[in-house]
């Protein structure tokens, strides 16, 4: 397997300076905090089919503009089991941050096909009311 040129997901929220790592009790697993509101964030990965993954590959490399007109307009993004496109994403429960990877299904696992994308604000709202 030939290795990505893109950074991972993972190791971007890492090194983040509004992401803190928190242990949880007695050093049992992790939770990550969004620092500037102090909001929990959660992991969501989602597949899409070939045209909704097309659209949500022009919505992600679009503008704030785009993201929020989209939202306005009241467009959805659907998820479909089992597609060709993945999002993984961590977003924040005020829905002020959202860090986001696009993958693509090749050589029997998702690869990814962009690098890591930060949206902040109300581009982050607008890009959840979207695919959420």
């Amino acid at each position: 397997m030939e290795s990505s040129a893109y950074r991972m997901l993972p190791d971007v929220m890492a090194a983040h300076p509004d992401v803190e790592t928190r242990k949880g009790f007695l050093g049992f697993g992790t939770k990550r905090i969004y620092r500037p509101t102090g909001s929990v964030m959660k992991k969501v990965d989602a597949e899409y089919g070939v045209e909704e993954g097309a659209r949500l590959q022009a919505l992600l490399e679009g503008t704030d503009a785009d993201r929020r007109a989209a939202a306005t307009q009241g467009m959805k993004i659907s998820s479909a089991p089992n597609g060709n496109v993945r999002l993984d994403y961590y977003r924040t429960a005020d829905r002020q941050f959202v860090m986001a990877q696009l993958s693509k299904f090749s050589h029997f696992s998702y690869e990814p096909a962009a690098d890591v994308m930060v949206f902040k604000d109300a581009d982050a709202d607008a890009l959840l009311s979207v695919i959420e």
